[in-house]
């Protein structure tokens, strides 16, 4: 069987681009893509060997030849010579294989972020092979799929389920059930509504039509309200209305970015389009702790989520969010991670000691976790996803789940993980003091995940630091995990046998699961908040 896609058009490439790939752009006439140093292709065909054929073009500075690296599982396949400054077809034999998601990762000699040119672009590719077509891959996305039970947990639910919830929530509301589901979706996505990047961002309804073949569920549209005239405002959310009638089986979350040089950038999210004009400029808007006064006295819903605190550009103000309006924050994007100083998958030379996600939740924070694409001139889902974790992917049950922070943030990858402790899952906040603590230890941590590709560890953070991490060598794409902290105990298994003073402190726990593929998922943290009576 042949599979031939036209690169440069979405409805056609969306299957296969996996990343490192630009807006499309034409070159001596054909439609094609410029290549990052780096860029993968999905292999739809199952099983078997597969024939390769790529349309590419070298432009290397001083029509040099240059070399292109083919990878397979992360070992060498072949390297391919590109001929200079003109079109041509290269074909490549794919071996067999058992990997669980089968891809090839091309590497430049050249990079592109050094030189002024576009090293690499392709036009078209091929791919012929006697397997059959597997549709999970041809369109890759873990379906939408009831939430993993942490059954060992479920009797320290009833036990513990005395345990004060924040804001007097009912536990039995928050704890995961077989009517909950993981719905994944990309909640920062820039159109041409947006100057930057403008006109390669595409209208709204391209860019839910790409969301739509890459198996989003829901998508938020997040232009700068800074961009736009009154006019723009109403075409803005009336192109929003008409993307949601269109594409019925896509969520479609009203939402815009209030972006101040002065307090960082904020999205901020709604269940209505029917707003009047204002961003980060207007007078009763221009500042974080105007926000939900303003959206109170109109009686609109809404709520919303720092995104790249850490990067020297845009950095964030912690110091005025309003707890009850800002209840998240976009721990990765495009940007790269801002879960810590030196994070994996950050670019260190870009950011700020002391701004990142951890120090916000060390200063008191409760922000869960949701990931954003903060796409320009790329598509939906190239790079953060958040996964909600609700009963419904309609608007109003999303977008609570949400500001529930009953959410997680991925890399790249629809990784799928539950988080517990005591039975209550990820977002939640218990309080104790003096008195109740023995109604709380020990504490039973529980976490799942199912992955698609193969998992490196899972590890417990806990108040910044990593106290417990369970790696697997093998290739499994499945793992639980349990750890259990008992009252007096520190994180390295040390007693006190003295007195019961190291319980008196707060904690927040949130579980980070990484692949051997270097995508990584953060749960919601969970806090445990302690207050003397």
């Amino acid at each position: 069987m042949k599979l031939t896609f036209q690169i440069g058009k979405p409805e056609s490439d969306a299957h296969i681009l996996a990343h490192g790939f630009h807006v499309p752009r034409e070159m001596q006439g054909r439609l094609c893509r410029i290549c990052d140093k780096e860029f993968g292709l999905a292999i739809p065909f199952s099983e078997g060997s597969v024939l390769l054929t790529l349309s590419l073009f070298n432009g290397a500075p001083d029509a040099v030849s240059q070399e292109l690296t083919v990878l397979l599982d992360g070992k060498q396949l072949t390297t391919i010579t590109l001929k200079e400054l003109s079109w041509h077809d290269y074909a490549i034999e794919v071996p067999a294989t058992t990997s669980t998601s089968r891809a090839l990762l091309f590497r430049c000699a050249i990079d592109p972020n050094r030189q002024p040119t576009h090293p690499v672009l392709l036009c078209g590719v091929s791919m012929e092979g006697e397997g059959h077509v597997n549709e999970a891959l041809l369109r890759p996305r873990i379906e939408v799929h009831p939430i993993r039970m942490t059954s060992m947990l479920r009797p320290y639910h009833e036990i513990r389920k005395n345990a004060p919830v924040y804001g007097g929530m009912d536990s039995k509301k928050y704890s995961y059930s077989s009517d909950k589901h993981i719905y994944f979706g990309d909640v920062h996505v820039h159109t041409n509504h947006s100057k930057c990047g403008f006109p390669n961002n595409r209208s709204i309804e391209e860019n839910a039509a790409v969301a739509v073949e890459r198996g989003h569920d829901f998508i938020a549209f997040t232009d700068h309200g800074e961009h736009m005239s009154e006019e723009d405002w109403k075409q803005y959310f009336a192109e929003i209305r008409a993307a949601q009638q269109t594409f019925p089986q896509l969520t479609v979350i009203p939402a815009i970015e209030w972006t101040s040089y002065s307090h960082g950038h904020r999205n901020i999210y709604y269940k209505t389009t029917e707003l009047p004009f204002h961003n980060s400029n207007t007078f009763e808007t221009n500042h974080p702790g105007k926000l939900r006064p303003y959206y109170d006295a109109l009686g609109v819903e809404a709520f919303c989520a720092a995104h790249h605190p850490c990067y020297l550009e845009h950095l964030a103000n912690f110091a005025v969010s309003d707890p009850e309006f800002e209840p998240l924050v976009e721990i990765y994007s495009t940007w790269g991670s801002s879960e810590r100083y030196r994070a994996e998958l950050q670019h260190e030379r870009d950011v700020i000691p002391g701004a990142s996600v951890q120090d916000a939740l060390a200063a008191g924070h409760k922000f869960g976790f949701i990931g954003g694409g903060d796409v320009h001139n790329t598509l939906p889902g190239d790079g953060g996803l958040t996964a909600i974790i609700a009963s419904g992917k309609d608007l109003p049950t999303l977008w609570q789940a949400m500001k529930d922070r009953s959410c997680y943030a991925v890399a790249n990858d629809r990784i799928m993980l539950d988080f517990h402790i005591n039975g209550y899952p990820m977002g939640s906040r218990l309080t104790f003091n003096q008195f109740t603590v023995d109604k709380l230890f020990p504490l039973n941590v529980a976490a799942s995940v199912v992955c698609p590709d193969a998992v490196d560890r899972l590890e417990l953070v806990a108040n910044g630091e990593v106290i417990c991490s369970k790696n697997h060598r093998e290739c499994k794409t499945e793992i639980d995990f349990f750890h259990r902290i008992r009252k007096m105990e520190s994180p390295g298994g040390r007693h006190n046998t003295g007195a019961s003073h190291d319980v008196n402190f707060s904690r927040c726990y949130y579980i980070r699961a990484v692949q051997k593929n270097g995508c990584i998922a953060w749960s919601s943290p969970i806090w445990l908040d302690f207050e003397w009576a």
